[in-house]
């Protein structure tokens, strides 16, 4: 029968085995966790300068735009119209066809303010300011009832999907 003291050494030495394995997997494991966290952070640098790069890129094609239509607009101003060169007759007729529009619907305008007596440099006003203005008036659309109860209800409805089969059909 092997000796009391002999097993106590022998577990001794097992639980010694068993600590160095533990120690070697901590560290190993701690290695890891290091590779790992290095990676991330790695990935994570690259991510943020990818985003920073797709921002710089979009700035960068709209003032390569901005420019484009600049020597397009000194180009088209400096061409005579009559002898437009070839490639450009397209371009040209597009953009003479949109000043033409302009002018027109500029006209239409000033044709319109004098039927409201509104003069020619009254600014453009926004949606926004309209809305602000008739709030503090306390109206609404400019008829001055804004303590009264409108007679304006709104209904909001949901289609429902249309079926393809009725609900009381056999199913198969």
């Amino acid at each position: 029968m092997p000796d009391y003291n002999e097993i106590i050494r022998s577990l001794k030495a097992a639980a010694s085995g068993v600590a160095d394995m533990a120690k070697d997997f901590a560290s190993t494991a701690g290695d890891k966790a290091k590779e790992v966290a290095g990676d991330a952070s790695e990935k994570a640098r690259a991510v943020a300068r990818i985003a920073k790069l797709k921002i710089d890129i979009a700035a960068e094609k709209a003032n390569a735009k901005d420019a484009y239509a600049e020597v397009g607009r000194l180009f088209f101003d400096a061409t005579d119209k009559k002898n437009v060169p070839e490639p450009y007759i397209r371009a040209f007729d597009s953009v003479m066809l949109a000043n033409a529009a302009i002018e027109r619907m500029e006209a239409e305008l000033s044709e319109l303010r004098t039927v409201v007596n509104e003069p020619e440099d009254a600014e453009d006003a926004s949606f926004e300011l309209i809305v602000n203005e008739a709030e503090r008036a306390g109206s609404c659309c400019g008829d001055g009832a804004g303590s009264e109860e409108s007679d304006i209800t709104v209904e909001i409805t949901v289609d429902e999907p249309e079926k393809d089969e009725p609900e009381d059909a056999p199913k198969e």
